[in-house]
């Protein structure tokens, strides 16, 4: 079955590469510097995905226009995501430097990052006291090449749903999707503030009582 000859909606092109990397620097600041694994990882994370594959699946034009468009926009994504890493860690200077280098200097700079650095996970109050549970080096690659698939998945997806959508205008649906999405996700997402709330609560409480007794004592 051949798709609807259709014209290529350079526009949306556009905003999906701008727009998705946008959104995939704004995903990483935030989990650099949100201490919240809910807040700063799971929310942003999705947001972004979510918004990606909107502007992907509005797409409208040939196969070649499409794809081409889809691999630039994954290839923008995670350039985007590794610059912005680069950048909260070691300033914009030196991220211009890192990805003006190459790939292997990109690479093992990404070697690098993942011996420095470790991620814990847990209840907060664990986190807080610094004993959750502790990922660094192969583990944290493969927790990194797993959310680099999530942004490469999301662009076929968005591809693979914007296929069947060919007979609609440029961005038919979109809003349709998100408010559906929206509606969908809220008591998800209320349920996710709630326990976030409860686990902040109880490190306050700890918190406060142990500060109450050095303070008695």
């Amino acid at each position: 079955m051949n798709e609807p000859q259709v014209k290529n909606s350079y526009g949306l092109a556009f905003l999906a590469l701008v727009g998705g990397a946008a959104l995939t620097v704004g995903y990483a600041f935030a989990a650099i510097y949100i201490p919240l694994f809910i807040f700063g990882v799971i929310i942003p994370l999705g947001i972004a995905l979510f918004l990606i594959l909107l502007l992907i699946a509005g797409l409208r034009g040939s196969f070649v226009f499409r794809l081409t468009v889809v691999c630039a926009s994954i290839l923008a994504n995670l350039t985007a995501l590794w610059f912005a890493s680069f950048w909260a860690h070691w300033g914009l200077d030196e991220a211009i430097y890192t990805l003006s280098r190459g790939p292997v200097y990109v690479y093992d700079s990404i070697l690098h990052l993942s011996q420095a650095l470790s991620y814990q996970f847990g209840e907060a109050k664990d986190v807080l006291r610094n004993s959750g549970f502790t990922i660094t080096g192969v583990w944290l690659l493969i927790l990194w090449g797993l959310e680099a698939l999530a942004f490469v998945a999301t662009g076929v997806l968005g591809f693979v749903i914007g296929r069947t959508r060919q007979d609609l205008p440029a961005g038919a649906g979109i809003r349709h999707d998100a408010q559906t999405q929206i509606s969908h996700g809220a008591p998800v997402a209320k349920g996710l503030v709630v326990g976030t709330i409860k686990g902040l609560a109880q490190v306050a409480l700890v918190f406060g009582v142990v500060y109450l007794i050095a303070e008695l004592l």
